[in-house]
């Protein structure tokens, strides 16, 4: 599902200036994934930005959306990471089921790569800057940040070892992701990334080591293991 057909399939009163809730007022669009939209919002009751995901109404699928997306909501507020995004409610008003959701200020991997690429073809020399002016968010004052390395190549192992580490403590959890991609990596200023989108996650069998069954994902991103298994 692309992102102009998960728009068209989002109910119709979910727009900027929507309030969902009697507090979130929606701001903007921040994204689509392949089971619905996350909107930047503002908790007018806490006086704080949120991020809302909202789910596009579906049918003819060969699993339930809304069965998926509660347990997103509840896999979520059940990891306590901070490389994961933190989930504080769900809810439905009417015929639209969202999650309120910290709101990470970062660039998505994707976003980043395709800024580096462009760099790297006007020959510019591959230095540690050009993740910095790729991710292109504000550094937090007074810390250390994944990009105060002068290599680049440090650079990049620094950030991908905290992906990993983030993907190793939802394993711990029982938690397999299933669609790891640059576009569900959400870089901050400082370098730190953000694993995002655990719609399609799968839940591993605490027995048996089995994962819940099913081909999900994005096709070349897809673990070698995943697709024998559902061959």
């Amino acid at each position: 599902t692309d992102a102009r057909s998960v728009q068209e399939l989002l109910p119709i009163q979910v727009r900027p200036g929507t309030v969902l809730g009697g507090r979130y007022r929606i701001v903007k669009t921040l994204g689509a994934g392949g089971m619905g939209k996350v909107f930047a919002a503002h908790d007018q009751q806490l006086e704080r930005p949120v991020a809302l995901k909202v789910l596009a109404v579906m049918g003819n699928q060969s699993f339930d959306p809304e069965e998926m997306f509660e347990r997103e909501a509840k896999l979520l507020a059940g990891l306590q990471h901070p490389n994961i995004v933190a989930v504080h409610e769900m809810a439905s008003q009417g015929d639209v089921n969202y999650i309120v959701m910290d709101l990470v200020e970062g660039t998505p991997g994707d976003t980043v790569l395709e800024r580096v690429r462009q760099q790297l073809l006007g020959a510019r020399p591959r230095d540690v800057r050009l993740l910095s002016e790729g991710i292109s968010q504000p550094r937090p004052e007074g810390h250390s940040t994944l990009l105060d390395e002068t290599s680049w190549f440090r650079g990049v192992s620094r950030i991908m070892a905290e992906i990993v580490r983030t993907i190793e403590a939802a394993h711990a959890s029982g938690l397999v992701h299933r669609d790891i991609k640059p576009q569900n990596v959400m870089l901050r200023g400082d370098g730190r990334p953000c694993i995002l989108d655990f719609g399609i996650a799968g839940i591993r069998d605490q027995e048996g080591g089995e994962v819940t069954g099913g081909l999900f994902g994005t096709v070349p991103y897809l673990a070698p293991e995943q697709v024998r298994a559902s061959a």
